[in-house]
C-alpha cells in the first residue's frame, strides 16, 4: 500500500492474566522507527481506544533502533493510549505502596483522574477487578491528594465513601467505576499512566 494509506486491521492484544482480546479497526501506516525501514508500526483506532502496533521484519538489521517507549507519540508495548496518555492495567496484585513503586519503575505513576474524560474504563475482560488509584489521605486524614501532590478536586466516590473504616487511606476504582477507600496494605490490581512525548 502507498505510504500514509489506511487499512482495516485486526490485532490480538494480550491483557495479562490469561486474557486477550482482538481489536479491529482502521490502521494507518506509521513512521519508520529505525533506518533502514525494518521496524514499523501504526495506530489501530477502535472506538475511543487507540493502540500503537509495531512489528519487525525478521532477518533485517536494526542500526540505531529505538524501543517503542522512547519514540515520541508512542506508548510502550502492551499499554493502551487515550488522549496523549499511556495506560497500563496490571495483571498482578500488590499493596498501594508496592503498586506506586511499580509505576515509578515504568517511568510512570499511579493513575490520576482530574476530569470526567480521564475516568478510565478497563477493557471488558478486566472489569471484574478493583484497581488502585494514585489517591490517598495517608499524610493528613480526610485531605485526599494524588501521588503528584495535587489535592483532590473532582471525585467519583461511591455512595457513603470515603468512610475511613478500618484505617482506609488509599483510593480504588470499584467494579462500577466508582471509587472506594480501602486499607493501603490490602492487595489489588493497579493502573499506571504516563504522558507520551510530543514529537518535534
Amino acid at each position: 500500500d502507498a505510504e500514509g494509506s489506511s487499512r482495516h486491521t485486526a490485532a490480538p492484544i494480550s491483557l495479562g492474566g490469561g486474557f486477550s482480546v482482538v481489536l479491529s479497526g482502521s490502521c494507518g501506516a506509521g513512521d519508520s522507527l529505525s533506518q533502514p525501514q525494518a521496524h514499523r508500526g501504526c495506530w489501530l483506532h477502535t472506538g475511543s481506544l487507540s493502540v500503537w502496533l509495531h512489528w519487525t521484519w525478521e532477518g533485517a538489521s536494526h542500526p540505531g533502533r529505538q524501543s517503542a517507549h522512547s519514540v515520541c507519540g508512542h506508548c510502550p508495548w502492551g499499554w493502551a493510549w487515550f488522549q496523549r496518555t499511556c495506560y497500563h492495567f496490571s495483571d498482578s496484585m500488590k499493596t498501594w505502596n508496592e503498586a506506586k513503586q511499580s509505576c515509578l519503575d515504568f517511568g510512570a505513576h499511579l493513575v490520576i483522574i482530574n476530569t470526567k474524560e480521564e475516568q478510565v474504563k478497563p477493557p471488558a475482560p478486566l472489569l471484574s477487578r478493583v484497581y488502585w488509584l494514585g489517591l490517598s489521605d495517608q499524610k493528613v486524614e480526610r485531605q485526599w491528594h494524588w501521588v503528584d501532590g495535587s489535592p483532590l478536586k473532582l471525585s467519583f466516590w461511591s455512595t457513603g465513601e470515603p468512610n475511613d473504616s478500618s484505617d482506609e487511606d488509599c483510593g480504588t476504582m470499584a467494579l462500577d467505576g466508582r471509587w472506594n477507600d480501602i486499607n493501603c496494605y490490602m492487595t489489588d490490581y493497579w493502573i499506571c499512566e504516563k504522558l507520551t512525548h510530543l514529537c518535534g
